[in-house]
C-alpha cells in the first residue's frame, strides 16, 4: 500500500486557459489509451517555469522524473514569449510517444490564443508558475506498473504571475499521465486533466 500523499497547493490554470483544464470527470487532453502503474515513490514538490526560449532536450529517466518534466512545461506558458498556452504543450512533446505528440492538441501553436484569463495575464506580461504533487497514491484506479508501462497522478498548482508584481488567483487541478517504455525511453502516452473530486486531491474512478 503506498503511503498517504500530502495535500496539494492551490492551482490555477482557468478552463480557457489550457486546453488540459477541465470540469470534474471531464478529460480534455487524453488522445490515445494505454496502460500505465501507480508507484510508491512520492517526489518532493516541484516548483519552476517551463523554458520558453528554446525548445528543452528530454531527459531520459524513471516514470516519474519524465512526468515531473513534462507537467512543468506543458503547464508553463509564459505571455513574454508564448502567443498561446499551446506554445507550452508543444514544448511538451518531447517527451511524449508520437501519437500524443502529432495530436490536434500540440499542432497549433499560437492558434487560437488563450481567452480572457490569457489576455489579463498578458496584461501584466506574466507567465504561470508551476507547482506539482505527487498525488499517484490517491488514485485508486492506476494500474500497477509493468516493465513497460507506468501510470502517474500529479496534484498541479498554476499560480499567475506578472512582471510588475502582480499575483492572480490558482486552481489546482488533478493531472493523470500514462507512459510506455520505448526503445528504453519512457514517454508519456495520454495526458488527462480535470478538478479533483476527492478529498485526496485525485479525480473519482470513473
Amino acid at each position: 500500500m503506498r503511503p498517504p500523499v500530502p495535500a496539494a497547493a492551490v492551482l490555477v490554470c482557468g478552463a480557457l486557459v489550457l486546453a488540459g483544464c477541465s470540469t470534474p470527470r471531464t478529460s480534455t487532453s487524453t488522445e490515445t489509451s494505454s496502460p500505465a502503474t501507480a508507484s510508491g515513490a512520492a517526489a518532493a514538490p516541484t516548483q519552476a517555469v517551463a523554458p520558453t526560449s528554446d525548445t528543452p532536450q528530454p531527459v531520459p529517466g524513471t516514470p516519474d522524473l519524465v512526468v515531473d518534466q513534462v507537467v512543468i512545461v506543458y503547464f508553463g506558458a509564459d505571455t513574454t514569449t508564448d502567443t498561446s498556452p499551446a506554445d507550452a504543450r508543444v514544448r511538451a512533446t518531447p517527451w511524449m510517444t508520437p501519437t500524443l505528440a502529432a495530436s490536434a492538441s500540440y499542432t497549433n501553436p499560437g492558434g487560437g490564443g488563450g481567452g480572457a484569463e490569457w489576455l489579463d495575464l498578458a496584461s501584466h506580461h506574466g507567465k504561470y508558475v508551476v507547482t506539482s504533487t505527487d498525488a499517484t497514491s490517491s488514485d485508486p484506479s492506476l494500474p500497477a506498473d509493468t516493465p513497460t508501462t507506468a501510470s502517474r497522478g500529479r496534484l498541479v498548482t498554476l499560480t499567475p504571475a506578472g512582471t510588475d508584481g502582480w499575483t492572480g488567483p490558482a486552481q489546482t487541478l488533478y493531472v493523470r499521465l500514462d507512459l510506455v517504455k520505448t526503445d528504453g525511453r519512457w514517454l508519456v502516452n495520454t495526458l488527462t486533466s480535470g478538478q479533483p473530486t476527492n478529498t485526496d486531491g485525485a479525480m473519482d474512478a470513473g
